[in-house]
């Protein structure tokens, strides 16, 4: 298993970017020798939150050893605190997520360009990007999972009440500052009410701990797509916005990602 660090200069946010990534190194055997094998990989591009980086989750998480044991590749890119989205002016982070990323790492490194063996997952503010941006990148992405994630709406039953909202990057995009004026691009309920994203959504996986602060609108999102028959996985156990939950459900998601696809 190799585990890099990798820089290049990012048409789609116009700067010198930085991402993590971890590349498996299976061996096969062959005439009597170990050679490398020639597979392509599936790979998971995995979102850091709210003033993370691209090494979070290498620090924090065991997703070294979950990567050697699914044989899968882990690519983890640096977001800033962009919630991952293209605004009107500015670097395009979903642009960047889901289509400058994963060409740039496929032509770099051995991976699958199959829908189906390209997953896309993140904690909180990455929560969010991955459900975001697998639902806008449907045709890359076959699997997105949500840990904890924000849930972003303009919905009053998702905000409870919340009139103001409290993200400096959407304050700057929203001239009221009220949820309420959220942008539709970036209204997860709108676009997953869009007929166009429904015909060929990506897998979806939900999760969120019973003692986390975004617990009801997590759980208020599973509901909705439960009446909308939207088909999803959620899972909720005891747990908090931490790593100490992220890396129970981390191997959640891997499993169901291998349940799901045989």
């Amino acid at each position: 298993m190799a585990i890099l660090t990798v820089s290049y200069q990012s048409g789609a946010l116009n700067k010198q970017v930085t991402y993590r990534a971890i590349i498996p190194e299976t061996k096969r055997r062959g005439e009597g020798k170990t050679i490398p094998s020639l597979e392509l990989y599936p790979t998971l591009y995995l979102l850091h939150g709210y003033t993370g980086d691209q090494n979070d989750w290498l620090e924090y998480s065991l997703i070294r050893e979950f990567a050697e044991r699914y044989e899968i590749a882990v690519i983890m890119p640096a977001g800033e605190n962009s919630f991952y989205f293209d605004p009107p002016i500015g670097p395009r982070y979903s642009t960047f997520i889901g289509k400058e990323l994963v060409e740039k790492t496929r032509a770099l490194f051995p991976l699958s360009h199959k829908r189906e063996d390209t997953l896309l997952a993140g904690f909180s503010m990455g929560g969010y990007g991955a459900l975001l941006n697998g639902i806008l990148h449907a045709d890359t992405f076959g699997f997105v999972g949500s840990f904890s994630g924000v849930v972003l709406s303009a919905s009053p039953d998702v905000n409870e009440g919340v009139v103001k909202i409290p993200i400096p990057i959407l304050q700057m995009l929203v001239e009221s500052g009220e949820w309420k004026d959220l942008p539709p691009r970036l209204d997860l309920l709108h676009l997953l009410e869009d007929t166009e994203n429904r015909k060929k959504p990506p897998e979806l996986f939900l999760s969120v701990g019973t003692e986390d602060y975004l617990y009801r609108e997590n759980n208020y999102l599973h509901t909705y797509l439960e009446k909308e028959n939207l088909s999803h996985y959620y899972f909720e156990g005891p747990g908090e916005h931490d790593w100490l939950f992220w890396n129970q459900v981390l191997p959640k998601f891997l499993n169901w990602y291998e349940t799901s696809k045989s």
